[in-house]
């Protein structure tokens, strides 16, 4: 009898245990637990699942940008840095310890303009015409300086040192009659070695209004003409050229001088294969300590008075 109670009980409680979990009142029951956890925990599923993941791509997109952004100042900078400074694709300082150091005709010019020393890397073409205004040393570092333009290759009207002791060249290679160097009243040529050929062009190496020249030890200059020493018609002021070096002309007058002082120091050579040596007139000085000597020609002299 007791069994059959107790049997009884059992299935009544089961019976009330499944209707509980078939009650739609039990999985709101449900629900309403599981949100209330929720709430109590601050974050939603949602909240929590996209959160963590958000956070760091979030970091490196900014990291990223801010990247961008100092590359793009980096050039911006840049650009303005050149944009006021044309030197800014030379390397070097422009002294003799930190020369500009000089690959091509185009930053061979832009050194000029700033002035200061210039050595040369390589051997360089270049046309058109330099123009010197300020004090500059072109050191030719045993390299070659080839010209073939239409119009004298350096203009001086400040100082001008070429340096070649240890070798190197300045040669005109095209076929108009052009100067090497034009010198005005106010400028300076000093060549220091080196050889200066300009056998293509029917005109002077040299030709100075009122300058003051200087061809120094070793130095070499092989032309149709040698040089053109002559006064400055608006100055007044006379050239004055010293030759320790040697000069020599292809065709005539190694050295023409006209109301200006000549200088050839113990040591100088000035000679013309087809001409005179020296031609001068025009209440000029020309003093002699060297040599002055016409080759291969009969025709000329060495020195010629007129």
């Amino acid at each position: 009898m007791r069994t059959r109670k107790k049997l009884a009980r059992l299935l009544a409680v089961l019976v009330a245990y499944c209707m509980i979990l078939g009650s739609p009142n039990a999985v709101v029951f449900a629900e309403e637990n599981e949100i209330s956890e929720e709430s109590l925990s601050g974050n939603s599923p949602a909240e929590e699942t996209s959160a963590a993941p958000t956070e760091e791509p979030y970091e490196e997109l900014n990291v990223e940008e801010k990247a961008l952004e100092e590359v793009r100042s980096g050039n911006e900078a840049i650009e303005n840095f050149e944009s006021v400074n044309p030197l800014a694709g030379l390397t070097g300082s422009g002294t003799e310890i930190d020369p500009w150091l000089v690959n091509d005709g185009k930053e061979l010019v832009e050194a000029v303009e700033n002035g200061g020393y210039i050595r040369l890397e390589k051997d360089v073409q270049h046309r058109g015409t330099i123009y010197i205004e300020q004090d500059v040393i072109l050191d030719l570092n045993q390299h070659v300086l080839e010209y073939d333009g239409r119009n004298d290759l350096f203009e001086v009207k400040g100082k001008l040192t070429v340096k070649a002791e240890n070798g190197g060249r300045i040669s005109y290679v095209g076929n108009s009659d052009c100067t090497m160097f034009s010198v005005n009243a106010a400028g300076e040529l000093s060549l220091q070695g080196g050889e200066y050929s300009s056998l293509s062009s029917r005109d002077y190496v040299i030709d100075s209004f009122g300058g003051k020249i200087t061809v120094g030890e070793g130095a070499v200059i092989n032309g149709y003409y040698g040089i053109n020493a002559r006064y400055d018609s608006y100055s007044g002021e006379e050239s004055n050229v010293i030759i320790k070096g040697k000069v020599s002309a292809y065709y005539d007058r190694g050295v023409n001088v006209k109301k200006s002082k000549v200088t050839i120091e113990k040591g100088g050579t000035v000679e013309s294969s087809g001409g005179n040596g020296i031609t001068t007139g025009d209440n000029s000085q020309v003093d002699i300590y060297g040599e002055v000597k016409r080759t291969k020609s009969s025709v000329g002299n060495g020195i010629n008075i007129s």
